[in-house]
């Protein structure tokens, strides 16, 4: 089962309204971000779904604060477009 996180918080209608879209709403970009382990094989992955590549970074960040994984890659299709990890306690 995936697992789908929307990265906007507004509906499309009021992005359309706000930004001044008149015909069609800003492309939505889907991505999946990916749980690593310490030995960067992957754990576990989450779907999102983002307006630009800036967007989905963020989020990215946010996710991996929010997890107990230590690293975490973001790719849209066999594109790789950021990779952050935890630093180590000391």
């Amino acid at each position: 089962m995936t697992e789908w996180i929307f990265a906007s918080a507004r509906t499309i209608s009021s992005i359309c309204i706000v930004v001044g879209f008149e015909k069609e709403p800003p492309t939505m970009h889907e991505y999946r971000c990916y749980f690593l382990d310490y030995r960067y094989y992957v754990v576990d992955q989450r779907t999102i779904v983002c307006e630009s590549d800036d967007a989905a970074c963020t989020f990215a960040n946010r996710l991996l604060a929010a997890h107990v994984y230590p690293a975490i890659e973001v790719w849209e299709g066999q594109r790789q477009i950021h990779g952050a990890r935890k630093l180590p306690a000391l």
